[in-house]
C-alpha cells in the first residue's frame, strides 16, 4: 500500500492513503475517507491487516510525525515548481 492508493474498509468507505511512515519497525498510515474529509483514521499494519490505532496519545504523536512528513512534501512540491 503506498501514497495517494485508494482503499476500502470494513465499513465500506473508500479512503486515500495520504501519508505512510515507519516508527519502530511499524509502518502506519494517515487515511482520509474520500467523501468525508472529517473522517481519519490512523492504522497500522499487522499480518498484512489494517488496524486502527486507539491509543489517543499515540495517535497524537503519530500526528506530529506525519504534519512533519507532509510538511517536506509540500515544500519539496512547491520546490519543484518553483525550480
Amino acid at each position: 500500500m503506498n501514497v495517494k492508493d485508494l482503499i476500502t474498509l470494513s465499513d465500506q468507505n473508500k479512503y486515500v492513503v495520504v501519508s505512510k511512515i515507519e516508527v519502530s519497525s511499524k509502518i502506519y498510515f494517515y487515511l482520509i475517507d474520500i467523501n468525508n474529509y472529517e473522517n481519519v483514521l490512523i492504522c497500522y499494519l499487522e499480518n498484512n491487516k489494517l488496524k486502527e490505532v486507539k491509543d489517543e496519545e499515540l495517535v497524537k504523536q503519530l500526528i506530529k510525525v506525519f504534519s512533519a512528513e507532509l510538511k517536506d512534501d509540500i515544500k519539496n512540491i512547491i520546490d519543484s515548481i518553483n525550480k
